[in-house]
């Protein structure tokens, strides 16, 4: 495909150049924020007080838990 068919393909449809271009953005986003979130659960798990679930059953996880809906 030469750079001209590329040119003509987005004249005729724009929509298409435009939706694609969303679903890149969408999915950058997402990794964005699924980075932004994994690391502010490390660092809320490496300041919590191993004291604040003694005697309550509750054991501190060693890595921030994951939560549905967020893998990588």
């Amino acid at each position: 495909m030469s750079w001209r068919d590329i040119y003509s393909y987005l004249l005729t449809n724009p929509d298409n150049f435009k939706r694609e271009t969303a679903v890149q953005e969408k999915q950058q986003g997402k990794k964005q924020l699924t980075d932004l979130i994994s690391k502010e659960l490390g660092k809320v798990c490496e300041t919590s007080s191993p004291e604040i679930g003694k005697g309550m059953g509750i054991i501190k996880p060693s890595a921030p838990p994951m939560m549905p809906g967020m893998e990588l």
